[in-house]
C-alpha cells in the first residue's frame, strides 16, 4: 500500500508538457477543407500548437470563415509578450464552454481571450464577455 503523503503528492505532481520547440507564434495558413465534415465540423482533433495537447475533440465545433474578424496579439505563453498584432477571420466556433478538454482564460487589452490549459500558450481565441460564445482562431492550431 502507497504511504498517504506519497499518494497526496502524485495527485498533486504536474506533468509538464512536452514542448514543441519549433512552434510558430503567428497564424499559419492550412487547407481546412481536409480538416472538417459536411456539416463544416471538426474532423479531427484540435490540438495546441505548442504542448500538443488536446484542446478540443472530433467533431466538436463549426468551421466559420470570414466572421467576426479580430486583432490577436502574437502567441507568447502567458499570452503577454507578443508585440504585433494579427487580424484573424477562420474561427472553430462553439458556444458550449463543455466542449473543451483543456482551456485557460486570460482577460489582455479588454478582451476576454483563450490560451491552452496545459501550457498557457496563446492567445488561441476569444469569448464573449457573457461566456456564452467561444472563438478559436483556426489558423493557431495544430491538428491530428
Amino acid at each position: 500500500m502507497m504511504p498517504v503523503k506519497e499518494v497526496v503528492q502524485n495527485l498533486f505532481t504536474e506533468n509538464a508538457p512536452a514542448i514543441n520547440e519549433k512552434y510558430g507564434s503567428r497564424n499559419e495558413k492550412q487547407d481546412f477543407n481536409e480538416l472538417v465534415d459536411d456539416q463544416q465540423r471538426n474532423k479531427t482533433k484540435i490540438l495546441c500548437r505548442r504542448c500538443q495537447c488536446i484542446v478540443l475533440g472530433a467533431k466538436r465545433v463549426t468551421l466559420l470563415k470570414g466572421k467576426d474578424p479580430k486583432e490577436l496579439k502574437e502567441m507568447s505563453v502567458g499570452g503577454m509578450e507578443g508585440k504585433q498584432m494579427e487580424k484573424t477571420d477562420i474561427w472553430w466556433f462553439t458556444t458550449n464552454e463543455y466542449a473543451f478538454d483543456t482551456i485557460g482564460f486570460l482577460t489582455l487589452d479588454d478582451l476576454d481571450v483563450l490560451m491552452c490549459g496545459d501550457c498557457e500558450f496563446g492567445p488561441i481565441g476569444w469569448r464573449t464577455s457573457d461566456n456564452k460564445n467561444f472563438w478559436i482562431a483556426a489558423e493557431r492550431m495544430n491538428y491530428a
